[in-house]
């Protein structure tokens, strides 16, 4: 029993091995880079199902109101099929593909890829622009709709005040089932930031956001 597990496994080992061999076969000749056989659509049915649209929010020293929002967009899949990531990245232009973190759960052990793009320029000009073409058919086009328009106010640099800056908060904590996995609440993250620009909480209300 113990000889088959164990020609069981190294078969696995080597049936991987030579699928990554291909793989990077592949990416030489450049053939995953053909993105004749992706179209649109498909683009957009793909991010329905696997994307996700997402403000990462981090203190920063130097950003404007030492507190700086990321906009970042996601695609995540199964390492043994890789292509697809790299066929969207090539499809936008944009963005990279890299190993996810580990997951375990009951089942053991996820392994995943994930295409990411966090760079607001090219969010703007290359990935928004195919979403307003191509609209997102699930729940998922209400994130995309917020999404845009927190990318559009941060892209406003010359009107960029405190308040726009709250202003994204309120909206990003409408995104992703109204924030249910965000680490703090919504009054705790507005008063992080009025403390680190020297503001009180009644700055809230002076400016009618609460």
């Amino acid at each position: 029993m113990k000889k088959i597990v164990k020609f069981s496994y190294i078969s696995d080992k080597i049936l991987l091995e030579r699928k990554k061999v291909i793989l990077d076969e592949l990416k030489n000749h450049n053939i995953l880079n053909n993105t004749l056989s992706l179209n649109p659509n498909y683009i957009t049915g793909f991010m329905d199902g696997e994307g996700s649209f997402h403000i990462h929010s981090t203190q920063h020293k130097t950003s404007k109101f030492k507190f700086m929002l990321v906009p970042t967009v996601t695609i995540k899949q199964s390492i043994y099929s890789p292509d697809i990531l790299y066929e969207i990245q090539t499809f936008f232009k944009c963005g990279r593909v890299t190993q996810a973190p580990l997951i375990k759960n009951k089942l053991g052990t996820s392994r995943c890829l994930v295409y990411t793009c966090n760079s607001l320029k090219d969010i703007n000009e290359k990935i928004i622009p195919h979403f307003l073409k191509y609209p997102l058919k699930t729940s998922k086009l209400n994130d995309f709709l917020i999404f845009n328009k927190i990318c559009q106010k941060l892209s406003n640099k010359e009107n960029y005040t405190i308040q726009t800056l709250l202003e994204c908060v309120d909206l990003f904590y409408c995104m992703n089932q109204n924030g249910k996995f965000r680490k703090r609440s919504r009054l705790d993250l507005y008063k992080h930031v009025l403390k680190l620009n020297g503001e009180s909480i009644n700055f809230l209300k002076d400016e009618g956001i609460v």
